[in-house]
């Protein structure tokens, strides 16, 4: 299982199953002849072995053909994110020098050839072909999909007539000269800490992968039918879904463009998918669709849920209510071309529900601590990988490389993981998002996994925030179910009841009570009454009982006897139950920079009084759920970034209709006793 060309000339078809959204990829059709052409076309057009050809848009048949064709005459495919703006775009193509770009049309209201316009205006002078761009030097062509015509561009369907006899025969000689560790992928990584990294993976990563994945879903003994409503940038649609055409005989049927919970449940019913693939909010969104049981889903057996932590509750739904008995969890990252631990369908629901499985074969795995050391089993760690996955490095970047892969070539994951006698493993956290609140380590994961279980709650995302006192806070980002309104207090309480209790003794020696709830009101800390005056007892300090403040939080503080008359006439003076005023600013997503910019300076005086401060963010008018998602999210950004250093940020509760985000003077008495 070298090479993907190799393994392309066995099997591969295209054909389209309904015209307007519904199509697949199976062993019958024409689609080899597709490939062959239009590898033989790009070749025409000046390309060479090793070029980096960028592919830039949504799921389509061209992109999977694009996929095929690169792979055959030996280019490097760069996937690039169909919402890449201006100048995502220009750093992905200029970090890899792109020779060639090939483009669909747009994307959720989004102009690609405008975009491409205003990054290289010399389009509308460049011979088509050779374009000549001061910003983007390496490129060269640009071939857009669709039928219209546009300046400086080739057509797609075009490249497909355009090789010789001669480009076309040359095709079948380079394949067979191609290595099987030649690099034949580029994915650009997420990029948390500064730039995104191009991932360069190789024909070698990506084909065992796909095989030893599809041989852990029983591909290989049962007709697989595959639905793949994950976009095909991401390694889960192009490796784990693509890929099973060559190596295991699968059928992969490709929804619509852009993943719909609708259109995917209808597609998996009418084609009969026996294997589902997605990340945890796809299922969530498909177990909440007002379709679900009217639908006949009976013809699924397995799937894939990747991409991100799965949660336990989700994960058991999707057992009960999808029909997917043997649904596996699969774990890994773009460097690891994607996974290294995936589930085992035989395991118990508990291991499925509770781990990540074990590791892929042919892959190692060690949990070290912060010296390299192997930790025993059942300590937390980082994971480590080494095997055939791990990708060569980001492209043209030693430095980056070199931090996440080591000369013994153990990969680094960043994750921190607990594995069990048994091997199996359970990812805890991030070493990034691990959060340090007053020298406790919080994980967020635990805290979502909890509040995923709340009946209003869809999706939670739980980040740290910087915090004056503490260090850092928690912060939740919460998207409520269609309908649904949760309060601060309900969540409070419902935190209050479930989170397990650890003690939380500070630097001055303040013992709360209470649930920390600030940017998502998570419990941090808490100490029985009982447990405090035992404390108080052993030392010979006083527990004074500072009370409670408007929040419901009761606060309590252990004091020598001079202490404590020093700390009773401070407390005295203290104006600990003065409620601030709260000003609200609604922020539409179509405001100008400069009304923004007013908005923000006049949210900053009012937090400079000591007030509360409520955003309230609501999207574009007749503005599509999802764009509308991303659109509140950036705006939210803005605000955050614009509020630095001046507000905390109490909470932020999202929904398809606003976000509101509350903000609070740094320094609150209410969370300073």
């Amino acid at each position: 299982m070298a090479l993907v060309s190799r393994s392309l000339r066995r099997v591969l078809g295209l054909r389209l199953r309904h015209p307007v959204s519904c199509w697949s990829i199976s062993r019958s059709g024409c689609c080899h002849g597709n490939l062959r052409s239009l590898a033989a076309g790009l070749l025409s057009l000046g390309l060479k072995r090793g070029d980096r050809v960028g592919i830039w848009g949504p799921n389509s048949r061209e992109w999977v053909v694009t996929q095929y064709a690169a792979a055959r005459a030996g280019f490097i495919l760069v996937n690039l994110n169909p919402t890449y703006l201006k100048n995502e775009l220009e750093y992905s193509l200029k970090k890899v020098g792109c020779k060639a770009l090939i483009s669909a049309t747009g994307h959720k209201g989004l102009d690609y050839y405008e975009t491409l316009y205003n990054l290289i205006p010399e389009l509308a002078a460049s011979h088509t072909g050779n374009i000549k761009s001061h910003l983007l030097p390496d490129l060269k062509i640009l071939i857009m999909m669709g039928t219209e015509k546009y300046r400086g561009t080739f057509n797609f369907d075009n490249i497909l007539e355009a090789a010789s006899s001669a480009e076309v025969k040359a095709i079948y000689d380079i394949q067979d000269m191609i290595q099987f560790d030649e690099p034949v992928n580029i994915q650009f990584t997420s990029g948390t800490t500064g730039f995104p990294k191009g991932a360069t993976l190789t024909h070698h990563n990506m084909i065992n992968n796909a095989f030893n994945v599809g041989l852990r879903l029983d591909y290989h003994n049962r007709i697989s039918r595959i639905c793949c409503p994950v976009p095909l940038y991401h390694c889960i649609g192009m490796v784990l879904a693509c890929l099973q055409i060559p190596c295991h005989g699968s059928t992969v049927v490709f929804p619509s463009k852009v993943y719909d919970a609708g259109i995917t449940l209808k597609a998996m019913q009418d084609e009969r998918c026996t294997s589902v693939y997605g990340v945890p909010t796809m299922f969530i969104d498909m177990l909440n669709h007002k379709d679900l049981k009217k639908l006949d889903l009976t013809s699924l057996y397995t799937g894939i849920m990747a991409g991100s932590p799965c949660p336990i509750e989700i994960m058991q739904r999707t057992i009960d209510e999808m029909n997917m008995s043997e649904v596996t969890v699969c774990y890994g990252s773009t460097e690891t071309s994607p996974v290294t631990f995936q589930s085992l369908r035989s395991s118990s629901v508990e291991k499925r529900v509770s781990t990540v499985g074990c590791v892929s074969d042919h892959v190692e795995a060690k949990v070290v601590d912060e010296n390299g050391a192997i930790v025993p089993a059942g300590v937390t760690g980082e994971l480590c990988t080494r095997g055939y996955t791990t990708m060569l490095g980001y492209w043209k970047d030693e430095g980056k490389t070199a931090e996440v892969i080591k000369p013994d070539r153990w990969f680094y994951t960043g994750d921190l993981a607990v594995m069990d006698e048994e091997g199996f493993c359970s990812i805890v956290g991030r070493l990034k998002d691990m959060v340090i609140r007053g020298g406790e380590n919080i994980y967020p994961t635990e805290i979502e996994q909890l509040l995923y279980h709340h009946p209003k709650v869809k999706d939670v995302q739980v980040i740290g925030v910087p915090d004056e006192r503490l260090g850092e806070e928690l912060c939740a980002w919460i998207q409520l179910k269609a309908g649904e309104t949760l309060t601060e207090t309900e969540l409070r309480d419902f935190c209050k009841q479930r989170l397990a209790r650890f003690k939380s003794q500070e630097d001055n020696n303040v013992v709360h009570e209470k649930v920390v709830f600030d940017a998502s009101e998570k419990l941090i800390g808490q100490m029985t009454i009982k447990e405090a005056e035992t404390v108080a007892k052993k030392d010979n300090l006083k527990l004074v009982d500072i009370g409670t403040n408007q929040d419901g939080v009761r606060s309590f503080r252990l004091l020598s006897g001079k202490e404590l008359a020093e700390e009773s006439i401070r407390f005295r003076t203290e104006e600990k139950n003065k409620k601030p005023k709260e000003k609200e600013f609604r922020i539409m997503c179509s405001i100008n920079d400069h009304d923004l910019e007013i908005k923000t300076k006049q949210a900053k005086e009012a937090v400079g009084r000591g007030d509360h401060v409520k955003f309230i963010i609501k999207p574009r008018k007749k503005t599509a759920e999802d764009v509308a998602d991303r659109q509140m999210a950036e705006m939210a950004k803005k605000i955050i970034t614009g509020m630095e250093n001046l507000g905390q940020i109490k909470y932020g509760i999202r929904n398809s209709q606003e976000v509101h985000l509350l903000l609070r003077p740094l320094g609150n008495t209410e969370e300073n006793h």
